[in-house]
């Protein structure tokens, strides 16, 4: 039905064409060369990481050339990768690999080992608390020649958390500034957040769970504890986290403690977006289908074991199911919601496999439509309260210069922090239009409360809130990773002014033709606003008519996948598009390559 629709928009007079499908469209574009632009940068793994493996980095070493082809024997010949595909049809939990399998995988590496380095031997002993061959991944990445050399032996102690300032360097993540926190101060809840106190058994549930997998060490009593952990000791919050369709999930408030602020994590990272992705797609050198996958891994913080010095930083506690009092839990390994949490993780991901959790970029086109309700929720309610024209000129007294009640005047219930706005429906902005209301009578007046909850939503909050409501029952916009087909290089520019009551814009296009497409326009201002340079960047202005330039300008950079970048570009091509924005008289000549026939109408924008 769409392309029926379409169809006529297209020139048919060569001829009526041939169907496509999805699995041809690949193989009609041209292959993207070894060193063709656009090229990522960002996978995650570190500034020395890059995410586009079409081929093998400059200067690398092959360190598995001799392993790869006896494991790709090994898993062709019992056809692993259709009894993967069988698997993930089924949704199925089972193991790929058996116990036998797994063994005959340890023997074809250990073989391989013995060629890299003569006489080192494996232990595939997984040690408590985490669910890592740390050992054998500690022999690869030494003959990888990994940066971070202090990972795994980290790992095999038991991360620090940086209350002492302890986590080392990983030589793969960028420092970032700051020492230690100046104050340690670390502190004891005796209770839980809201969502975890009115759901007792699930809380139960979880806590035992936790500590069913060894997560969670549980001593005596709080005096056991300060006993064992010294001053290293504070107790977090949990709260209880439901989502519908979803088991319910068990999250730890550690900088309510203070265990957060205290503890200093020395480098910082970045993940990879969808521009990152897009960059790195198609594969270089290759025309055809392409294939990708995503994994996650299940509590993968709390795969990562915590020192035994530190595991009472991460403290938790709730009452007993039978008699009084309550129980005192410790994390053994790094629960979600501690800030050193994911930094281990980081690190651990980027070693083992390179690919790391992938999350898409908030959609920021929508923030427009955020305004009014931004302005509706800083504009509490008003509620009209009266006062005797005697009492009138000694309010002065009981409000500041902004008209904020600082004491109750007398005969009325005025809470304090109020604000009046308005007396006998004249509008007052300071304590200097006190004077201007009459008092020939009783008045009244309309006070606004902050701290009252309820909010009345204009009309174009209403707008909003169904436009969201609309957006998010339609179908999503999908749109291709791949990047549009190269086009011709262009020259372009516009520019804008504004005189008085007069604006106008202007700006052209010149072709590869030298051909030159312009618009110049003007209008009578009704209104003022901000100037668009910087509201077009933060996409946001309470401001009319500005705000409904946002939302449009929003909604076509969504619709068509552009990311705007707005700023002021000095020079010639900027001295042409100032005069064209300024050209309001036509009668005045302009320069002979601004031909007329070629001009665009923009009259239609007002």
């Amino acid at each position: 039905m769409y392309v029926e629709q379409a169809l006529p928009l297209f020139d048919t007079g060569h001829g009526s064409g041939s169907a496509l499908s999805l699995t041809s469209v690949p193989l009609l574009s041209k292959p993207k060369a070894l060193h063709e632009a656009p090229v990522a940068l960002q996978d995650g793994a570190g500034i020395h990481s890059v995410p586009d493996w079409s081929v093998p980095p400059s200067g690398a070493a092959d360190v598995f050339s001799r392993l790869r082809p006896k494991l790709m024997a090994f898993l062709l010949q019992s056809r692993f990768p259709q009894r993967l595909r069988t698997l993930v049809l089924a949704g199925s939990g089972e193991a790929l690999f058996s116990s036998s399998e797994v063994h005959s995988l340890r023997c074809i590496f250990q073989d391989w080992l013995t060629t890299q380095s003569p006489g080192t031997d494996i232990s595939w002993e997984v040690s408590p608390g985490q669910p890592y061959c740390l050992q054998a991944l500690h022999v690869v990445t030494r003959i990888c020649q990994d940066r971070d050399v202090s990972l795994f032996p980290c790992l095999q102690q038991g991360v620090p958390t940086g209350f002492d300032g302890d986590i080392p360097l990983s030589n793969v993540f960028l420092p970032q500034g700051g020492g230690h926190p100046f104050e340690q101060s670390l502190g004891i809840c005796h209770g839980n957040w809201s969502s975890a106190e009115a759901d007792l058994p699930t809380l139960h549930a979880l806590v035992e769970e936790e500590v069913a997998n060894g997560w969670l060490l549980e001593l005596d009593s709080l005096e056991a504890a300060q006993e064992r952990f010294g001053d290293k000791l504070a107790i977090g919050k949990m709260s209880i986290v439901k989502a519908e369709g979803k088991k319910p999930r068990l999250v730890v408030d550690s900088t309510v403690c203070g265990t957060n602020p205290s503890c200093t994590i020395p480098e910082t990272y970045t993940l990879p977006g969808v521009d990152d992705v897009r960059e790195s797609f198609p594969l270089r050198l290759h025309s055809g289908m392409c294939a990708g996958f995503a994994f996650d891994v299940k509590s993968a913080h709390k795969t990562v074991r915590v020192h035994d010095s530190d595991q009472g930083l991460l403290g938790v506690s709730l009452p007993k199911i039978q008699g009084s009092g309550r129980r005192w839990l410790f994390y053994r390994v790094c629960p979600f919601g501690a800030n050193f949490s994911a930094l281990w993780f980081q690190r651990l991901g980027s070693t083992v496999t390179g690919l790391l959790q992938w999350f898409c970029k908030l959609c920021k086109h929508f923030k427009p439509w955020l305004q009014t309700l931004y302005a509706d929720a800083n504009r509490p309610l008003a509620t009209n309260y009266s006062i005797a024209p005697g009492d009138w000129p000694g309010l002065a007294i009981c409000v500041n210069e902004g008209l904020v009640f600082t004491s109750t005047p007398p005969g009325t219930s005025i809470p304090t922090g109020s604000k009046l706005i308005e007396a006998r429906r004249l509008a007052l902005q300071s304590k200097k239009d006190l004077i201007k209301v009459e008092t020939s009578k009783r008045i009244w007046m309309r006070v606004t409360d902050p701290s009252t909850t309820r909010r009345k939503l204009c009309a174009s909050s209403r707008e909003s809130l169904e436009f969201w409501l609309t957006w998010c029952e339609v179908p999503p916009l999908f749109f291709p990773l791949q990047k549009p087909a190269d086009v011709p290089i262009v020259c372009a520019a516009a520019d804008a002014r504004a005189d008085g009551d007069l604006v106008g814009i202007g700006g052209f296009i010149e072709w590869p033709s030298h051909q030159v497409s312009w618009f110049s326009q003007s209008w009578r201002a009704r209104s003022h606003s901000l100037p668009p340079l910087g509201g077009v960047n933060e996409r946001y202005s309470s401001a009319f008519p500005l705000s409904a330039f946002l939302k449009r300008l929003s909604m076509l950079a969504c619709v068509t996948g552009i990311e705007l970048d707005v700023f002021h570009i000095p020079g010639e091509k900027n001295d042409d598009a100032d005069l064209l924005s300024r050209w309001s008289d036509e009668s005045l000549p302009l320069p002979a390559k601004f031909h007329p026939d070629f001009r665009v109408d923009c009259s239609g924008l007002a």
